[in-house]
């Protein structure tokens, strides 16, 4: 969250796709598409346009904490607040690895934070 912390850890299951494409499981278990869900945002303004549609990465979250017990230290690597990306800051990730008490194992994997 910009200017607060980190809040959450996962690893990403679907790579990135025009939300229009993206299809999430519903409460029995059916693939339906993210735009037909009852969602507070308004993602399917430009769908059809490549260069204005949204895009999205569906993340697996393993661990979440509150906006107010988000964790944040100087020198932490900040990205846009919408964003996944690889990790190549090392102190960033070796704290983030500790707070979040993931295994380091999983850092080989595309993990999101």
């Amino acid at each position: 969250i910009p200017n607060t912390g980190y809040v959450a850890v996962g690893i990403v299951e679907k790579y990135v796709q025009p939300v229009s494409e993206f299809y999430v499981k519903d409460e029995l278990g059916h693939d339906v598409r993210l735009l037909d869900q009852p969602i507070q945002a308004h993602m399917g303004e430009h769908c059809g346009n490549p260069d204005l549609e949204e895009q999205v990465v569906g993340i697996t979250w393993l661990r979440t904490l509150t906006k107010e017990n988000a964790f944040r230290e100087q020198g932490f690597f900040t990205a846009n607040q919408q964003s996944v990306c690889k990790f190549r800051n090392q102190f960033t990730l070796d704290k983030l690895i500790e707070r979040f008490g993931v295994a380091q194992d999983l850092t080989e994997h595309p993990v999101f934070f």
